[in-house]
């Protein structure tokens, strides 16, 4: 039986539509952006005493990039290759601040807040084990010039007791990019032997023993391209210390200035 020639239009039709279809499905699926897999790496949770970072910090490194998020503070710190921008951000203020990671180093440097270590010296020390995995030693050699104090991120200047002698504990199958290990370096004043620190000890004067940074848990993770994603909807700000100021804080502040910025009710002759 011969098709009617309204049929046959009806099927040229409906088969070009299907072709414009898949088409345009093409074109969609082509201008998606794509979707990183995740990349092999390792998570650790560290504990520390120091004030910047009092409780648990979980810390993610894969060969591309670093991040450290502490919950109590809310305080979040990553940077990733290829463009190596370093990005700090807190959950509980919601501020955001964004820089090159050597334009921040410089700055980091020139502003006073240098580690307390510089100018000691390290030596490589035993080998053995930190949370199940395995670590090599570096012993300070000779301890750095006696401080009274040093600046903190926030601007504060902080009193420190002399430092007689310390012990730093690294990764020794956790590698770090070089950024990440200049990183490091630059910001505690320890070796820069491309590894992760898993445990810093202190000896003070007076024979003070204090372990600022421990690690109590490593494993291996595959690590999603979101976790070194900035959030969109935070306020961007120009300096880290802004980023530092809790809600409370701000908020205290904000009363303060808006008290400031009122002008006093005049005296009734």
């Amino acid at each position: 039986m011969k098709k009617s020639s309204r049929e046959s239009t009806r099927n040229v039709s409906c088969a070009g539509l299907l072709s414009l279809s898949s088409l345009l499905g093409s074109l969609l699926i082509s201008t998606l952006p794509a979707q990183s897999a995740p990349e092999a790496g390792w998570a650790l949770t560290q504990t520390s005493k120091e004030a910047s970072m009092s409780g648990a910090l979980t810390l993610y490194v894969t060969p591309t990039g670093m991040r450290s998020t502490d919950p109590k503070s809310g305080l979040n710190m990553f940077t990733k290759g290829p463009n190596w921008t370093i990005a700090i951000y807190n959950d509980k203020t919601r501020r955001i601040f964004q820089s090159p990671l050597q334009q921040w180093l410089v700055s980091f440097k020139a502003r006073g807040m240098s580690s307390r270590f510089d100018g000691a010296t390290w030596r490589r020390g035993r080998e053995g084990q930190i949370a199940g995995v395995r670590a090599y030693e570096f012993i300070m050699d000779r301890p750095p010039p006696v401080r009274g104090n040093i600046k903190t991120i926030n601007g504060k200047m902080k009193n420190l007791p002399t430092l007689t002698s310390a012990t730093l504990w690294v990764a020794a199958d956790i590698s770090t990019p070089p950024q990440v290990s200049d990183l490091l370096s630059k910001m505690y004043g320890v070796p820069d032997c491309q590894r992760i620190p898993l445990r810093l000890t202190m000896v003070e004067a007076g024979n003070k023993v204090h372990t600022a940074v421990d690690t109590v848990r490593v494993g291996r993770v595959n690590v999603p391209d979101s976790v070194f994603t900035a959030p969109r909807s935070y306020q961007q700000v120009r300096q880290d210390s802004e980023v530092l100021i809790d809600k409370e804080s701000m908020d205290t502040l904000d009363d303060m200035l808006k008290d400031l910025d009122t002008p006093a009710p005049r005296r009734r002759r």
